[in-house]
């Protein structure tokens, strides 16, 4: 309030304020093709508004969106076409207005009920990119048979693949950023991957940036899993610890010791992970779903690498049970692999469940004097709960029970095990 009053941040739109109901639930983009009184739905699909990597920092136009949308099924899809899209149509109709273009309704969605929370007469960004690489038939036929008043004719096709964008934005932003940053592109090959530029121009026979929302790089893809694989980040991020010999000083012998038994147990969970993909990857037959199994396992690296580095910087050794962890996991991946891809993610979600509870664990023992423990194992954590919703959301499987129970009885055997050796 004091930003927006005292600081003027939105100027004299900011001079008054209204306070709303608080609503909680998942928000989905729904968007239409309306022609007075016909409609055509377009594909479902879900943004995210926080500007950093974890949902967190400032709200945004949107850094990203996916399509389908699994929180709206079919059920949902009814609803809101029912209770919101058609009564705002008939509505115009009825005001002397009859709407013609594009109707985009922002709901929210929670425990099957809806509530609509905005109307824009436009396509959403960047929910259109991947909406739109999923359109296999004509957008501009769709919009003459509009404006022609034809849409009741109209065969909209879509394609049954996934896809997801990724907002490129300026450093900054959405507050201070640079502009006429000149941008360096590398050739782009392949019909299923697509950059849309937004936030560019071109200054001197070079693109440059000119907003904050540069680009929106979007990809189409035959299965969920590539929204678990889409990143090698082995190479590319930064270590967690960052003071490692001066909080070792001030650790006291058993501390050292637990922290030690701590990272031993998660550096053999890591290798499990990645054995688990590889043996899903094993017996698939898809090739595209193969590779994207084994990309999968390939995020584990940072993992392995940082719980490796800091077993090495306490003086700790790996468990000697490793490689037998590692055999095990592939083939109990191997199993699961030839239940389908819904079963697959359904592993998935629930070995990424009980990593995360396993971690908290951990969390919860180790000296708050360790902090470069602690940093390691809460962006692990990040990580795998990340994976976790995201296999969830791309329509996971849900494990029966007696599988659960299994896991977990195999988690502790591992677990005990490797603490000591």
């Amino acid at each position: 309030m004091e930003s927006i009053f005292n600081d003027k941040a939105f100027g004299s739109a900011g001079s008054r304020v209204v306070i709303e109901e608080f609503l909680e639930g998942e928000e989905a983009s729904f968007i239409a093709v309306v022609s007075k009184n016909k409609m055509v739905s377009l594909a479902t699909s879900q943004d995210h508004k926080a500007v950093s990597e974890g949902d967190v920092g400032l709200n945004t136009g949107g850094m990203g969106a996916y399509s389908p949308a699994p929180i709206v099924t079919d059920a949902i899809n009814q609803k809101i076409l029912d209770e919101v899209m058609k009564p705002t149509m008939q509505g115009l109709i009825n005001e002397g207005s009859p709407d013609l273009g594009f109707l985009y309704a922002g709901i929210m969605i929670k425990d099957g009920e809806i509530k609509g929370l905005e109307f824009n007469c436009r396509f959403g960004d960047p929910e259109t990119q991947p909406i739109m690489m999923r359109l296999k038939s004509s957008l501009v036929e769709l919009c003459l048979d509009a404006i022609e008043d034809k849409l009741e004719t109209h065969q909209i096709e879509w394609s049954s693949k996934s896809a997801c964008g990724v907002v490129i934005a300026s450093g900054g932003y959405p507050e201070q950023y640079k502009s006429n940053q000149e941008i360096s592109l590398d050739e782009i090959n392949g019909g299923d991957i697509k950059l849309f530029h937004a936030g560019t121009k071109m200054l001197n026979d070079s693109i440059v940036t000119s907003g904050g929302r540069v680009f929106c790089a979007t990809a189409l893809g035959n299965i969920a899993l590539k929204t678990l694989s889409n990143t090698k980040p082995g190479t590319n991020r930064a270590y967690p610890a960052q003071d490692s010999q001066k909080q070792e000083n001030e650790l006291t012998k058993e501390e050292k010791n637990l922290s030690i038994q701590m990272m031993r147990v998660n550096l053999a969970g890591e290798v499990a992970a990645q054995a688990l993909y590889r043996g899903q990857a094993m017996v698939c037959k898809d090739e595209e779903i193969k590779k994207h199994l084994i990309d999968a396992g390939e995020e584990e690296t940072d993992h392995l690498i940082w719980c490796k580095k800091r077993l090495d910087e306490l003086n700790g050794n790996a468990s000697i049970f490793n490689p037998l962890w590692y055999a095990g996991s592939f083939a109990i991946g191997a199993i699961f692999g030839n239940m389908g891809e819904k079963v697959s993610l359904g592993f998935v979600e629930e070995t990424e469940k009980q990593v995360v509870k396993h971690i908290d664990r951990h969390l919860d023992k180790i000296s708050p004097k360790d902090r470069d423990t602690i940093n390691i194992l809460k962006t692990m954590r990040e990580d795998e709960d990340t994976h976790a919703k995201q296999a969830e959301e791309n329509g996971s499987e849900e494990l029966k029970k007696p599988t659960k129970k299994i896991m977990e009885y195999t988690a502790k055997i591992m677990t005990s095990s490797s603490t000591y050796i």
